[in-house]
């Protein structure tokens, strides 16, 4: 093998272990849906700022078949993240609320923060290093 032949062979190497290096999957799993009807609502964010900001780098809308469902979110890099969720049982892409303004219909975020409302990005969010499990309580 000459030089040139071995250089391409080791800059390939170095590519294809960093591409693979970098994919990452969060396996999400949601329980405690009261309801078999509708769908979650799901959004994962990348940092505060898209939080805060509502705006999700994805986002999923799943129907309802059971009291557990299992969701992938492959291809991602390495970094924080945090998710917010949805049972929308109506299906009318809002959170129902009663007439004092508590939510009727189910929801939850990642680390199951938010305890007296909506959590915030630091009780949010969580580190995907690789394929990355967790697990969503709706509330």
């Amino acid at each position: 093998m000459n030089l040139f032949q071995k250089l391409t062979l080791t800059s390939f190497l170095a590519l294809s272990s960093a591409a693979v290096a970098q994919a990452a999957e969060i396996q999400l799993t949601v329980s405690n849906i009261q309801v078999a009807q509708g769908s979650i609502q799901i959004a994962v964010f990348n940092s505060e700022e898209t939080y805060n900001s509502g705006k999700p780098v994805i986002s999923k809308s799943i129907q309802v078949t059971g009291d557990q469902l299992d969701i992938s979110f492959p291809e991602l890099t390495d970094g924080d993240y945090a998710i917010k969720l949805l049972h929308d049982e109506n299906d009318n892409g809002k959170l129902d609320t009663n007439l004092v303004g508590m939510p009727t219909e189910g929801y939850g975020f990642s680390n199951n923060g938010g305890r007296f409302g909506p959590a915030s990005y630091a009780d949010a969010h969580f580190t995907v290093a690789g394929d990355t499990s967790i697990s969503i309580r709706i509330r």
